[in-house]
């Protein structure tokens, strides 16, 4: 905006000189007017997206915080994420998943606790023995003990099991099925995971590769700006191809920014994906 008006005020001053044409002013006014409807658009959905940030920002013993205009997001020179993984590391990473996601130990706990159920269930299945012993002395008076003959007892032994069994055997293979299907479902999310590290791991990389591309492609644009207003000043061209390199540029940053900011989202859902915060 700021651009847009100091190169309108040069080109008014231009015509009342009689160095530009009428047209050019009505151009560079025009240009003006839609980077302030812009910035204005932009105003309002910075303000609103604040609103929402504050939905989830909390100080201590659960008091809301309130953004304020002090409080505002790094600049985007200063946005920059270092990624150190490659492919050896996506292995290592891969690798220990089973061991360290939070995720798959909750399901690897369901699966325990089934197999001790298991155990539990097979153990129904054995008969049921029973040992009895009985002393037959009569014990006089308070002489309890000395009264009583290891030569005088009786004892016996009886097992019992049920002729069909058929609630145990049932309760088993329900448990059986049960477990055949947690170990199914923990196989599963270790696959989704395991993908969803992957994806995002990859995403990284694409968006690594463009961001340097684009990047190469925003220096290109402001050489080719620069020259245009060289150009410009010892009137060899216009206000139009001024404003196409112009907008060309401020396109191509925003597509930087864009991609950075991809790249950051990819970033900490990898993060994520992995078990890990990624606030460290």
């Amino acid at each position: 905006v700021i651009v847009a008006e100091t190169r309108f005020n040069a080109v008014k001053n231009s015509f009342i000189l009689g160095d530009k044409p009428a047209i050019d002013t009505l151009e560079a006014k025009i240009q003006f007017q839609n980077r302030k409807a812009n910035l204005l658009e932009v105003t309002q959905l910075y303000k609103n997206q604040t609103l929402e940030l504050s939905n989830f920002l909390w100080y201590e013993n659960n008091t809301p915080l309130e953004i304020s205009d002090s409080l505002r997001p790094p600049l985007f020179s200063n946005v920059n994420i270092t990624f150190t993984h490659n492919s050896d590391s996506l292995v290592t990473v891969l690798s220990n998943l089973s061991s360290k996601h939070p995720e798959l130990l909750l399901n690897q706990i369901d699966v325990q606790r089934l197999e001790l159920e298991k155990r539990m269930k097979i153990e129904y299945l054995k008969p049921n023995i029973r040992v009895q012993y009985n002393v037959l002395n009569e014990p006089i008076g308070n002489e309890v003990i000395a009264n009583l003959s290891p030569n005088n007892f009786k004892w016996g032994i009886s097992i019992s099991t049920p002729l069909f069994l058929r609630k145990e055997r049932g309760d088993l293979r329900i448990t059986k099925l049960k477990l055949n299907e947690t170990e199914l479902k923990l196989e599963l999310k270790r696959i989704q995971i395991q993908n969803k590290v992957v994806q995002y791991y990859n995403e990284i990389q694409f968006l690594k590769n463009q961001i340097e591309l684009v990047d190469n492609v925003v220096k290109n644009y402001k050489m080719l700006l620069e020259g245009e207003r060289d150009k410009f000043d010892f009137g060899s061209s216009s206000l139009f191809l001024i404003n196409s390199r112009e907008k060309s540029l401020i396109e191509s940053q925003l597509k930087l920014m864009s991609l950075k900011s991809k790249q950051q989202k990819a970033y900490y859902a990898y993060q994520w994906a992995i078990g890990s915060n990624g606030l460290n």
